[in-house]
């Protein structure tokens, strides 16, 4: 009769050892792969919502030459620099013409575009310039944005108070911890 204790290979514990071993590597790696997606695809919300701004900034120029020529096809983008107190237009995305890219959010839903161009009907989607008064008399603009894919979004539509992202953020402050989950 032959004994099999001279053989070799590995026993059903070391084999067991071995596949928790892996299945634990796997899930860390699995969740470090899923970090980088997700802040992926905030880089992009964000990269998206600068390339809306660049658009509301493009709009808002051509409305001042357009005012400044005379030409009364102006699209009233451009707040009036009269009031020294500086006045606000809403442009809400659907009025921003892009060359390509912008219809979806990068988690595949379309952006929410909003028709509306009046500060007190903020829905869907929009850019506040806002006219500032510089003490050299000077007239500047100032941009926030609100973006929002339904479930996605920089800023909020309104102003609610209390927290740094409420209402649309500045131009200056557009980052991806601005990104966030609406509930």
């Amino acid at each position: 009769m032959k004994s099999y204790i001279d053989k070799k290979g590995f026993t059903l514990v070391e084999l067991l050892a071995v596949i928790v071993v892996l299945a634990i590597v796997m899930g860390l790696a699995v969740a470090g792969i899923t970090r980088v997606i997700d802040d992926a695809r905030k880089n992009t919300f964000v990269a998206d919502a600068l390339m809306f701004l660049d658009g509301a900034h493009q709009l808002v120029t051509s409305d001042n030459v357009n005012n400044f020529f005379g030409n009364s096809d102006s699209g009233g983008y451009a707040p009036s620099c009269s009031d020294k107190s500086g006045t606000s237009t809403i442009i809400p995305l659907a009025a921003i013409n892009l060359d390509q890219g912008g219809v979806k959010s990068p988690w595949g839903k379309k952006y929410n575009k909003g028709e509306s161009t009046s500060v007190g009907d903020k829905t869907g989607s929009y850019i506040q310039v806002t006219s500032l008064i510089e003490e050299s008399g000077n007239c500047k603009f100032k941009y926030a944005i609100y973006l929002t894919d339904g479930v996605h979004s920089i800023g909020t539509a309104t102003a609610a108070g209390g927290d740094d992202k409420s209402g649309p953020i500045p131009e200056e402050n557009v980052n991806n911890s601005m990104v966030r989950m609406d509930s």
